[in-house]
């Protein structure tokens, strides 16, 4: 099979075509023949170890002291069943799946094995490959700030910082899924498509840097930039309002939580963990139109090493699908 891997650290040019054997399935284990995978920050942090300002030691420890433990990326995809071990209930040969192993990636290759106890689910029928393959990043990331750290409840005031990436431009349609008014915090060259997923107000990230918020504004606020510190963002908060951090460096984190709070105001850092019933949800969301990927770009498979390069350049809105089988 052809796969994309890597063997140190560095830039896009780390990431290589090879070829190896097709894996076999243990007993408890789905042999998938991808269709679809992504670009993530998950992705792009672990070829590059480019991690937030306090977390290189974690990186190495992580994926890897000297170099990469999983020379294969690809955090989420899509494909059918090729295979399945003696034990495995639930999966047939044949079915279209998602699945998001996350940091344990393997999404980068023709052929992938996931445990039949993994994030692994079925594919909606009206779902394709593509829509498929970008579900899960920031769709768990979503459910796992929103509806878990945050509890966010019908007519809450929610921003969104960083609103159009692919982590935020989920967080936006789940936000509004859940019932809150949703201000979406985004260049203003996106205004007219975080609109079209669900956010009622927008305003211009150049414009919060001037000028910030409305005080005392906002029930949540959920930065996926890694740009606000709990100082700067308390005033805007309700009282008991929360800010809740994607991707926070250890200064952010560790400031946030020594900051005194008042007015029950609360900050909270986290990340998302990968499990089949959080998929499950996702793919119920998906097939009723309800939460659908922004799919913003599109690269052939052997096009992985420039997606990555175009990532490090300039930046990535929405998400980027890599289509393994043509």
């Amino acid at each position: 099979m052809q796969l994309v891997e890597y063997s140190r650290y560095g830039g896009a040019e780390v990431l290589a075509m090879a070829t190896a054997e097709k894996p076999v399935p243990h007993d408890d284990e789905i042999l998938i023949r991808v269709h679809a995978t992504t670009v993530t920050s998950g992705d792009r942090l672990a070829r590059s170890l480019d991690m937030p300002r306090g977390y290189g030691w974690l990186g190495r420890l992580v994926f890897g002291l000297r170099g990469p433990r999983q020379p294969i990326l690809g955090s989420e995809f899509s494909g059918e069943v090729a295979a399945v071990g003696t034990n495995v209930r639930g999966f047939l040969e044949g079915d279209r799946v998602f699945a998001f192993p996350g940091a344990r990636f393997g999404g980068y290759a023709e052929y992938a094995l996931m445990s039949q106890y993994g994030a692994i689910a079925h594919i909606p029928t009206s779902l394709s490959f593509e829509q498929a393959a970008a579900l899960s990043f920031g769709g768990c990331t979503a459910l796992k700030f929103l509806s878990g750290l945050g509890q966010v409840q019908v007519r809450d005031e929610v921003a969104i910082i960083g609103a159009s990436g692919g982590v935020g431009s989920a967080c936006v349609q789940l936000a509004n899924y859940l019932g809150a008014k949703v201000t979406a915090v985004c260049r203003e060259e996106h205004f007219e498509k975080l609109a079209e997923l669900g956010a009622c107000d927008l305003l211009d990230s150049a414009e919060l840097k001037r000028q910030g918020m409305r005080k005392g504004h906002f029930d949540i606020i959920l930065d996926t930039s890694g740009s606000i510190s709990y100082r700067q963002a308390e005033p805007w908060l309700k009282h008991g309002g929360q800010l809740l951090l994607v991707a926070a460096d250890l200064v952010q984190a560790l400031t946030m939580y020594l900051t005194p709070k008042r007015n029950g105001k609360t900050g909270r850092v986290g990340y998302a963990s990968e499990h089949a019933q959080d998929l499950q949800t996702l793919a119920r969301l998906a097939s009723t139109r309800t939460f659908m990927p922004w799919i913003e770009r599109r690269y052939a498979f052997d096009e992985i090493t420039q997606a990555h390069r175009d990532y490090d350049e300039s930046g990535k809105r929405g998400n980027w699908v890599v289509n393994v089988r043509p």
